[in-house]
């Protein structure tokens, strides 16, 4: 059975490519890295182009706070700011990190003198890092802003939320100052944000990305690491160099499409249209309505969320409250109020979870659409969370692929899970819906201004 048809077709967003100031930045990233190994292009006519786009859009964006001084040529990237890049502080959007000696758990304060093994991965494959991208405070809340750097904003509309807690990695691929970008997810930080700024997004499989992790993870695999891309193919290649080993794709028994987990989420009806039209476009016979059996798992992973954010954040609370922002401590205070009954109950749902079979299941990437900041409704914006976590508790990789713009020309992102180890099964899916969607080209400057 094919899921439900949308009430009308979305009609084709026509808004004109913006202009370039530089040809090479219409260029893929396989290409541009194509090029530079045939010695076809200079390494240093493609950094200073990229450099040249930073300092052009950047200054509104604000999503790459961390420049690295004299980057290497290459094809450039950006690092989310949770790894270490030699040269370059280890913040996470923190003021006691860059200002005090004061270090979280497996993370460097100040400087670090070496890069992380992932970054080294990254730079080996050709990739040059030219700087690192904005997080919330300590990765907690739905918006990249933080006292120290300020807000990352969208580059389709920069008076709109760009997400979290990857929004600085997603606007700078976004708004062409990256050909690649370095994201981490935990309950939907690469896919929101990916889906709010029109670029490819990947959550891997638990294990599949070695980085620096935080020694005593009180919830191991919940945090993944993994590429964000301006399309499919340029995702993959940057899954192949972040990855030591692929493991062989599980086959794809089943795709179930859901636009609302059995009614659980509320759903935009612009964004179910569009994700509705594209599905059965490129999907047909192949999809079939899906509701699965869901109940419960949200709770238990903001649960689990919240103990682990006590864990690891806080000893930060209890010395210096009064310098944190009060999404931080209240998603402490949220950990610590757990009782053992129910963090149990949370861990007997997390592994009952990593044993339910999905298939293939196809959904919103998120309920909503990008917001005017400050964010004014947290209800609303918790409300389609749902949608994103469902991968996490599983354990599964999930894609963000944009589908398709709205009316007022915001970007739509569909999320496909897949079974553990179908990371390249889901990116080969995603090039199906890339195929029969309707998008403006990127990257996208930020000529709308803040209103």
């Amino acid at each position: 059975m094919s899921p439900p048809a949308p009430h009308a077709q979305p009609a084709p967003h026509t808004q004109p490519a913006q202009a370039l100031p530089n040809a090479l930045l219409a260029l893929s990233a396989r290409e541009v890295l194509a090029r530079l190994r045939s010695g076809r292009l200079d390494g240093e006519e493609v950094r200073d182009a990229a450099l040249a786009q930073l300092a052009s859009v950047d200054p509104v964006i604000n999503a790459v706070p961390l420049r690295v001084a004299s980057p290497r040529p290459g094809l450039p990237i950006t690092v989310k700011d949770v790894l270490d890049v030699a040269g370059l502080p280890t913040t996470l959007g923190s003021l006691l990190c860059s200002a005090h000696s004061y270090s979280l758990p497996g993370r460097t304060p100040r400087v670090a003198s070496t890069s992380d093994p992932l970054v080294r991965r990254l730079e080996a494959q050709g990739m040059a890092v030219i700087g690192k991208t904005n997080v919330p405070e300590l990765l907690s809340g739905p918006e990249t802003t933080n006292d120290l750097f300020g807000p990352t904003r969208n580059p389709w509309n920069t008076a709109l939320s760009c997400g979290a807690s990857s929004g600085g990695a997603a606007a700078s691929v976004a708004s062409g100052t990256s050909w690649l970008a370095h994201g981490e997810d935990t309950a939907g930080s690469i896919r929101i944000p990916a889906a709010f700024c029109g670029v490819v997004g990947l959550r891997t499989t638990p294990g599949l990305v070695p980085a620096a992790a935080f020694p005593e993870d009180p919830v191991p695999g919940f945090t993944v690491h993994g590429p964000i891309a301006r399309d499919v193919d340029d995702a993959l290649l940057m899954l192949r160099a972040m990855a030591p080993s692929q493991p062989a794709a599980p086959p794809v028994s089943r795709i179930g499409y859901s636009a609302d987990l059995g009614g659980r989420v509320p759903v935009d009806p612009a964004i179910a249209d569009i994700c509705a039209h594209v599905v059965a476009a490129a999907l047909g016979d192949r999809v079939e309505a899906a509701s699965p059996q869901v109940d419960g798992w949200h709770e238990a992973c903001v649960d689990l969320l919240a103990h682990r954010a006590a864990v690891l954040h806080g000893p930060a609370v209890d010395r210096f409250s009064d310098r944190l922002g009060a999404s931080i401590r209240a998603e402490v205070e949220a950990g610590r109020s757990l009782s053992p009954a129910r963090l149990a109950a949370a861990r007997a749902v997390h592994a009952k979870a990593q044993r339910t079979d999905l298939g293939v299941l196809v959904t919103p990437a998120f309920g909503v659409l990008p917001w005017r900041m400050p964010l004014d409704d947290l209800g609303a914006v918790a409300a389609s969370w749902p949608l994103t976590t469902v991968a996490t508790m599983a354990g599964c990789p999930a894609l963000v692929v944009p589908c398709g713009v709205t009316a007022e020309g915001l970007p739509v992102g569909l999320q496909l899970i897949g079974p553990p180890g179908g990371d390249v099964a889901l990116l080969e899916l995603g090039r199906e819906i890339e195929r029969v969607r309707t998008m403006p080209g990127l990257p996208r400057s930020p000529n709308w201004g803040v209103s």
